[in-house]
């Protein structure tokens, strides 16, 4: 398997009263930090799920009309 590191990123779930100082690293390569992504149509945060089902539901109707 390979990696495209200048493609990945990830997303650390954490609380809000715990600090990171840590950097996630493939093969020395520094991984891109996001605060939040869409899997399967559900945006996520580092604090957990964002949006509801509906809201999903909504986004992706909205995404297939374009």
């Amino acid at each position: 398997m390979s990696v495209n590191t200048s493609k990945s990123e990830v997303m650390v779930f954490f609380k809000q009263w715990a600090t990171r100082t840590q950097t996630i690293r493939y093969n020395g390569q520094r991984l891109k930090e996001v605060p939040e992504f869409v899997y399967l149509g559900v945006v996520f945060n580092n604090k957990g799920i964002k949006s509801s089902i509906t809201a999903a539901i909504k986004r992706r109707a909205n995404k297939a009309r374009n």
